[in-house]
């Protein structure tokens, strides 16, 4: 039995109920997110259906300035349930305490609807995500957490499948597929109740995904779902991928995509992957981002400085899907190692738009296309290395087929960077975890001590 103190909660954890204290930068962000999502209410409903020792709870209610008409937390768990009764106890909390089954509680919330529901598991989120649509009222957020990284990043394609509808990939922009692979299923499960979910926050941080989702009524937004969802074709032999769009706008209604692809990678001539379907709508509220930043100074979070980064990097994230990982790009190409500034200078000096995903500062999203991305890198090889432009890649290799044509732009790698350029790049957006940091096993139940007759049976066995 040991202590926890987390912003305003005191709590006690007992053997066998769980809580992560590597989680603790997603309640810290959940609390900035629910309190920018609440401000100007007269009060909200919050529901936390797999609350283990309840502290997430315990945070909503004292660290919230919206009043909170009603706070639910429940646990399928005897022991989990005792611990949130204590911590509530101990921390001064009036609310409802429930040992039940999450979504079978969910389901029945149908008719009195909650304004925000905080959806945490150990492991996948798939198995609550219909009933959490359900329960959640329109306009209302629901928060999502979902630390599957490896099926959701490739490792599983068969689970990913199951789970989620979606073939996924292992490609160096995974994480972000990660989190359109949710935001589709999300989406996807909505849509069956003529509801959409529109992107609030979404993010891929350390080894777990975490959505925020208004989820509306809306029978008309269902339809435009169709362009939405996307197939992504990732080229076997070269870094090359397009993403095609399930529909297009009509005059009267939606219709279906023309496929513009061809069966095989028109750079190199490999084959395709196909992955998805993802989402391929926007990841982020940027509003609400900036008010985020705006606010967070108001509270004394632990990972100030981690939420202040990441909201940093999501302001100045691009629109677009997907992103280039900038250093497969120079290894694939056997180019010489391009600074940040220079590969900035170069998109920008073409008028095309470039940012870092928040993901990985490696990773760069871009309103470019793939030949466009394709002739700037083969541009600096032949600007940075213009005698090992062909000798150094293999003859019939993928790399070769591509830079034998030369490049046909002429970027430059010298433009000089604005103040609000420099002020971005010196921020600090990527800030390290603390040393010996990582995710926590899940408990292990206490057995119950044997009694008289299994010992007795255990001897004559």
């Amino acid at each position: 039995m040991a202590n926890h103190i987390e912003g305003a909660a005191n709590i006690v954890l007992k053997s066998g109920v769980f809580l992560n204290p590597a989680q603790v930068f997603n309640r810290d962000l959940s609390i900035l997110v629910a309190s920018v999502f609440a401000k100007g209410k007269e009060s909200i409903k919050i529901l936390e259906p797999l609350a283990a020792s309840g502290i997430r709870s315990v945070r909503y209610y004292k660290e919230l300035t919206t009043p909170i008409s009603k706070l639910l937390a429940n646990d399928i768990s005897p022991q989990a349930v005792e611990e949130i009764k204590t911590n509530f106890q101990n921390n001064g909390v009036e609310a409802e305490v429930t040992q039940q089954d999450a979504c079978h509680l969910m389901h029945n919330s149908k008719i009195d609807p909650w304004d925000l529901i905080d959806i945490d598991p150990y492991g996948s989120c798939a198995n609550f995500l219909d009933a959490s649509i359900q329960a959640i009222k329109d306009q209302g957020l629901l928060c999502v957490t979902s630390t599957d990284m490896a099926t959701l990043c490739g490792n599983n394609p068969d689970t990913c499948f199951y789970k989620y509808s979606s073939v996924p990939t292992k490609s160096k922009f995974c994480h972000e597929f990660a989190i359109r692979i949710i935001l589709n299923q999300l989406n996807a499960t909505a849509n069956k109740y003529q509801k959409v979910v529109v992107p609030v926050l979404s993010l891929s941080v350390d080894f777990y995904i975490r959505v925020f989702v208004q989820v509306i009524e809306s029978a008309s937004q269902a339809k435009n779902s169709i362009l939405n969802s996307s197939l992504v074709f990732q080229c076997g032999s070269c870094p090359n991928f397009f993403i095609h769009d399930f529909g297009k706008p009509g005059k009267k209604r939606n219709t279906p995509g023309l496929f513009s692809g061809q069966g095989f990678c028109s750079h190199c001539g490999g084959n395709l992957f196909i992955q998805g379907p993802i989402y391929s709508g926007k990841l982020h509220n940027k509003e609400l981002v900036n008010e985020c930043l705006q606010t967070i100074d108001q509270f004394q979070f632990k990972t100030h400085n981690k939420l202040k980064g990441i909201l940093l990097a999501v302001k100045d994230e691009l629109d677009c899907p997907l992103s280039w990982d900038l250093s497969q790009l120079c290894k694939f190409f056997k180019a010489p190692t391009i600074s940040q500034k220079q590969w900035r200078s170069a998109f920008k000096s073409l008028g095309l738009s470039l940012s870092q995903s928040h993901t990985k500062p490696q990773n760069y999203k871009t309103n470019a296309t793939p030949h466009q991305v394709f002739e700037i890198i083969k541009s600096w090889k032949m600007h940075s290395a213009k005698d090992k432009y062909l000798t150094n890649v293999a003859e019939d290799s993928s790399a070769s087929k591509i830079l034998s044509s030369g490049p046909s732009l002429e970027p430059n790698f010298e433009l000089e960077l604005t103040q609000e350029e420099k002020e971005l790049l010196n921020s600090v957006r990527y800030p390290p975890n603390p040393q010996n940091w990582g995710p926590k096993s899940r408990p292990k139940r206490e057995r119950p001590e044997p009694t008289q007759l299994s010992v007795q049976k255990k001897q004559k066995s």
